[in-house]
């Protein structure tokens, strides 16, 4: 478990899905709207735990402040199945 995980104040609750079927469905039955909901799906590789451990509390903060966030990384090629923002 993370650094980030343990800080938590709350214990966080895993909905793993036994068949993949698509994300959304599982976020759905899992949104509170009281609720700050982390979605990381598990082929992520995390090198610098000190890192993510900031970038968590940060976003944390900024979603308890009634902001969506979200992460992600700098295209290098246009890919449609991560659905491309231009």
């Amino acid at each position: 478990m993370s650094l980030a995980v343990k800080s938590l104040v709350v214990k966080p609750t895993n909905i793993i899905e036994t068949t993949p079927r698509n994300t959304a469905a599982v976020i759905v039955f899992a949104a509170n709207p009281e609720d700050v909901l982390v979605i990381i799906p598990s082929d992520h590789i995390i090198q610098n735990e000190e890192l993510y451990e900031l970038a968590m509390k940060n976003a944390i903060n900024l979603a308890k402040e009634n902001n969506i966030v979200t992460f992600g990384i700098n295209p290098i090629k246009q890919e449609t199945r991560y659905g491309w923002i231009h």
